[in-house]
């Protein structure tokens, strides 16, 4: 009897042993395995930057760095100065210039917590579909050439574009405009032409588009 009731002391006692480190483990492992995750509003400055044109992205346009360039900028050229819903949710935006007597090219990009960039440019089309001139407060004139508009290109969530005539103090200046879309993130590209026919301001847009979509979309 003694035999055996030592042989269930000792079974016992190696039980509780060996389920001891297995608590200790597990509690290890929980521990090391805890991340961060980073919100959406947080991500989207390194969205916008991402999706712009890089400061050297014009060297082979003569330009070293942007002429100009401001983040929190929400300005983009859009028909009649319309302001659709998705613009109050719009959380980072940048844009950039590239100013010469060669050539005049505004980028803009913005992106949105709460919307996509094609919901942004389905908004825009709804609100500007029969716009065909507008004037600022200065009296300058912008008049629509349906004529004249801007492929799109491939690889995009939404895309939207037009082209303008306007007169300035200068003489004759025209836009073509250029709308992207990809996921959250909307990227403007803006050439004006103030020497050539309208055509040529379109021939340009599309000659730079595609280093735009490049940067909106990998």
């Amino acid at each position: 009897m003694a035999l055996i009731a030592a042989v269930v002391l000792t079974a016992c006692t190696n039980e509780t042993q060996a389920a001891g480190p297995t608590s200790s483990s597990s509690s290890s492992s929980a521990t090391a395995t805890t991340t961060t995750t980073k919100s959406v509003a947080e991500m989207l400055p390194r969205h916008v930057e991402e999706a712009a044109i890089p400061r050297h992205g014009m060297i082979d346009r003569g330009f070293p760095e942007p002429t100009e360039q401001e983040y929190r900028s929400w300005w983009m050229l859009k028909p009649c100065l319309v302001v659709v819903p998705a613009e109050e949710a719009r959380t980072a935006s940048l844009q950039r210039k590239w100013i010469d007597d060669r050539l005049d090219l505004r980028h803009s990009v913005m992106a949105f917590e709460k919307y996509t960039g094609a919901e942004f440019i389905d908004q825009l089309k709804a609100a500007t579909a029969d716009c065909t001139t507008w004037e600022y407060d200065n009296g300058q004139r912008y008049d629509v050439v349906p004529a004249v508009t801007p492929r799109q290109p491939d690889g995009l969530d939404a895309f939207h574009g037009f082209c303008v005539d306007t007169i300035e103090e200068t003489g004759p200046a025209r836009r073509c405009v250029a709308f992207l879309a990809h996921r959250n993130v909307v990227s403007s590209l803006y050439v004006i032409q103030r020497t050539a026919p309208l055509e040529a301001s379109l021939d340009k847009l599309h000659e730079l588009l595609p280093r735009a979509v490049e940067h909106l979309t990998t």
